[in-house]
């Protein structure tokens, strides 16, 4: 499987690190069909919208949690009223890019945060099986982190959960639209100096 799905400036790493892993174990198909990387990320932002409107009605408490935890954030991502304003929000940009995701995912200004549950939630939503694996914090190394392979992983700071990253079965970091080989090294992983703990991994 090649290339990597990326979010661009927008806040949707736990969607993203859940799409990276079944993309790269070919499991993201459409009538019987692998999608090409280029086909998952033009795809990315109607894939948010869509999960959000069914979840909402199946499982609105789901729904108001990412809520909460993306106005935690603060500004611009505290300014969503409701989940079906943050739908629209999300449709608005849609819309305006010409549905060109390429585009729209690097305007910034657009979040949708995950908890941990949240993330398996949609894990499952994608089709992918999935469990909880951890949720104590634990201090964020290239060690600690290589250990969670085969899983989105999620890690913040200053107590609580802020960006998710996946880890592929060979000891891969998948980040920010990058890839980046982990060590078992007690140095933090490439990009995520300001990040202290893991938080929460969702085993994929």
């Amino acid at each position: 499987m090649g290339g990597i799905v990326k979010q661009g400036k927008w806040g949707v790493c736990g969607f993203v690190s859940v799409l990276n892993a079944l993309h790269m174990n070919g499991k993201l198909k459409e009538f019987g069909t692998e999608l090409g990387i280029e086909s998952v990320q033009k795809r990315l932002v109607a894939e948010v919208i869509t999960y959000l409107k069914v979840r909402n009605l199946q499982n609105p408490t789901i729904t108001n949690e990412i809520l909460t935890f993306t106005k935690s954030f603060g500004h611009p991502y505290n300014r969503y009223t409701g989940v079906p304003d943050l739908i629209r929000h999300l449709e608005r940009e849609l819309k305006s890019s010409a549905h060109d995701t390429a585009s729209v995912i690097n305007q910034g200004g657009i979040g949708v945060a995950m908890p941990t549950n949240a993330v398996a939630d949609y894990a499952d939503f994608a089709g992918a099986q999935c469990s909880i694996k951890r949720t104590v914090p634990t201090s964020l190394s290239q060690a600690s982190l290589i250990k969670h392979r085969e899983c989105a992983v999620g890690i913040g700071y200053n107590g609580g959960l802020r960006h998710w990253v996946y880890v592929d079965n060979n000891g891969n970091l998948y980040n920010w639209g990058s890839v980046h080989a982990l060590a078992d090294s007690s140095a933090k992983p490439p990009n995520l100096d300001r990040f202290s703990h893991i938080y929460g991994v969702v085993q994929l």
